[in-house]
């Protein structure tokens, strides 16, 4: 699947914002899909933007722009990673939250928590 150069770079912002705030609340052992970390397994079809440790367990995590949101990739995605048993985050901007909460509803993924992001 191709994404604009744009939507690659808000993507990446968004994950390095992500991952800071994450590691400020306890978050550790990061595997993160960007230059500067060792990258995340294949989980199922699907390499996730990253993987860590949480206070609470392990944790899956995928960032999607607004233009990334209603696909089936991400559908397949969300869905290889609901079936590991670990934390799955999603992390969408605000503007597009309530389309992350709809997709996920009608894809029956109740174990996905949607993050939003402010305007970066």
């Amino acid at each position: 699947m191709q994404i604009s150069k744009e939507d690659q770079e808000l993507h990446n912002k968004m994950l390095r914002s992500w991952v800071n705030t994450l590691k400020n609340n306890g978050y550790t052992d990061f595997y993160v899909a960007l230059p500067e970390f060792s990258a995340p397994k294949k989980i199922g079809k699907h390499i996730p933007d990253f993987t860590a440790k949480a206070p609470d367990g392990n944790s899956i995590g995928e960032v999607k722009t607004c233009n990334d949101i209603d696909n089936d990739h991400t559908k397949e995605q969300l869905m290889d990673y609901s079936k590991t048993g670990s934390k799955v985050l999603l992390l969408v901007p605000e503007s597009c939250l309530k389309l992350a909460q709809q997709k996920t509803n009608e894809w029956k993924l109740d174990n996905v928590k949607i993050w939003h992001k402010p305007k970066i």
